[in-house]
């Protein structure tokens, strides 16, 4: 009786045309009609768990009869965008989660945070860069530095934006672009010229050197030296080497471009009358 009833509805319901449907505008009154249901029906839909979503199959029809092909396209949009904003979220707390150490280019070891230093040594480094007054030496934010704690050696804007430490042999073009060889690969000539076209090479590690031109290819023995490596941009004969900081065992990493070179001047000669 109850699916007889509610057949003869739906039958009328959809009668109604295709314009009529998209102008359909779902009342209060139109609503409470469709799923007013008698009472012995009432209890016959109470008895058949299928039966109780009918009504809301019929809600559903209408409220799709009424809406645009331009709204479903907005609101698929808008779920697509949820999904692939919570993918990301998801891939963010991976990523985050599964953090690998970075390796010291020097000792292989794992490095650590410049921020974990202590007051007095973050005084120190900070000291040192402020009096060289120098625009290719400034002070940088320790907080977003590395430390390599068997060499001591400081590695400026070595964490990332996933709040991770990342360092590679590119820090030296980072520091300051160039082509860089080892000091010990140069000739003695080579060496010389360098030297006179700076005005001193005090605090740099001249005495020893590897032998390899490319700077990764440092000896380990070499490598753990103190103060740190000297490389020279073979195009500018700009030096870029590591230097101890006074009263500490760190070291910061210093650029130190040539003298420029005075230009020749020719005399005139005065013609003979």
């Amino acid at each position: 009786m109850f699916l007889k009833y509610f057949l003869i509805r739906l039958i009328v319901l959809l009668k109604i045309s295709s314009r009529s449907l998209r102008s359909l505008r779902v009342s209060s009154r139109s609503l409470l009609w469709l799923c007013t249901i008698p009472s012995r029906s009432l209890r016959f839909l109470r008895a058949s768990s299928r039966s109780v979503l009918w009504p809301s199959h019929c809600f559903l029809f209408l409220f799709i009869a009424q809406v645009e092909s331009q709204n479903v396209v907005i609101f698929a949009f808008a779920i697509l965008g949820v999904f692939f904003l919570l993918l990301g979220l998801f891939w963010f707390g991976w990523r985050y989660g599964h953090r690998q150490s970075c390796m010291s280019p020097y000792s292989s070891m794992p490095l650590r945070r410049a921020s974990d230093l202590s007051y007095y040594s973050t005084e120190k480094v900070l000291r040192y860069l402020y009096e060289l007054h120098e625009y290719d030496n400034q002070m940088f934010d320790l907080r977003k530095a590395a430390l390599c704690r068997e060499t001591g050696r400081i590695f400026p804007n070595a964490i990332t934006w996933f709040d991770t430490i990342s360092v590679d042999w590119d820090f030296l073009q980072k520091r300051y672009p160039g082509r860089y060889v080892s000091w010990g690969s140069l000739t003695p000539d080579q060496r010389h010229d360098i030297t006179e076209r700076h005005e001193s090479l005090e605090g740099f590690q001249t005495e020893f050197a590897s032998k390899e031109p490319m700077p990764k290819a440092v000896e380990p023995q070499i490598a753990f030296l103190k103060p740190g490596p000297l490389y020279v941009d073979i195009d500018t004969d700009t030096l870029l080497g590591w230097k101890l900081v006074p009263g500490t065992e760190l070291e910061v990493l210093i650029v130190q471009r040539p003298k420029p070179k005075t230009p020749i001047r020719f005399t005139p000669i005065e013609e003979e009358e």
